[in-house]
């Protein structure tokens, strides 16, 4: 079997193996077996992506069931820091020294379900909280600013720096129809799930909602009890471009 670049067009990366950049006929791709010998998988329109049981095991193909699921609404956060921890406590603002504030801008449904004092968890193990929700800018851009606090008594944090985190929104856990958050493929032209139908694995849009970080609520395009793919989806996506655009050349 040939090893090729990732940017060989039509290329499908399985496991940590390259498939050769051949062209397969028409509605026909090939994948690796685990023995590094290629099995032709086949794709036939309305109908999906058809894999022998061998190239299943290959790609370490997993499915999981449609269910309800509570989950609790969060609101991401995208902050930038505005002060940082080893300035003077200011009189004023009410900042304090040996901590860090951050500025995010929310729109006023989200921020609605938001209450001072709330914790936030940013990446890197930072932990903020909700300290002033200012709506002042409102009538002029139509957000609302929200002010964090992050304890820093180690000034770690860097003036204009930026946090990526989330916030749970007030109410109560929701039931909803919900998939594991890796079973949804997110291209240019929306989101897809890849849904059982028959012996094919059907490439199906659908629409999302809350999410919890583990699940994701579907709104439309799934029903509970359907079965869909959960790994690995973006493999099955290339299978099936493979399958309908032909083969490509290596660069």
């Amino acid at each position: 079997m040939k090893r090729v670049s990732l940017k060989c067009v039509g290329g499908l990366l399985i496991g940590f193996t390259l498939i050769a950049c051949e062209r397969a006929p028409e509605g026909e791709a090939k994948a690796a077996d685990s023995h590094g010998e290629e099995t032709p998988t086949f794709y036939e329109e309305g109908k999906g992506v058809e894999l022998p049981e061998e190239t299943q095991k290959a790609i370490g193909l997993k499915l999981a069931e449609v269910t309800e699921q509570e989950i609790q609404e969060f609101a991401p956060i995208h902050a930038q820091v505005y002060r940082i921890a080893s300035e003077p406590t200011r009189a004023k603002g009410g900042e304090q020294s040996g901590r860090a504030y951050a500025l995010a801008m929310l729109g006023p449904d989200e921020a609605a379900k938001l209450k001072v004092g709330q914790t936030i968890d940013f990446a890197n193990a930072v932990v903020g909280k909700l300290w002033r929700l200012n709506e002042n800018s409102l009538a002029t851009i139509g957000k609302i600013e929200a002010l964090i606090e992050i304890f820093d008594a180690k000034n770690e944090l860097t003036l204009g720096g930026f946090l990526e985190g989330e916030i749970p929104l007030n109410g109560a856990a929701r039931k909803v129809v919900s998939v594991p958050s890796n079973g949804i493929l997110e291209t240019a032209l929306g989101k897809f799930v890849f849904v059982e139908n028959g012996q094919h694995l059907l490439r199906t849009e659908v629409k999302t909602g809350a999410t919890n970080g583990d699940f994701v609520e579907v709104t439309e395009g799934l029903y509970e009890g359907d079965t869909l793919a959960i790994q690995p989806v973006e493999s099955l996506y290339l299978i099936e471009l493979r399958a309908t655009k032909g083969g490509g050349h290596c660069h």
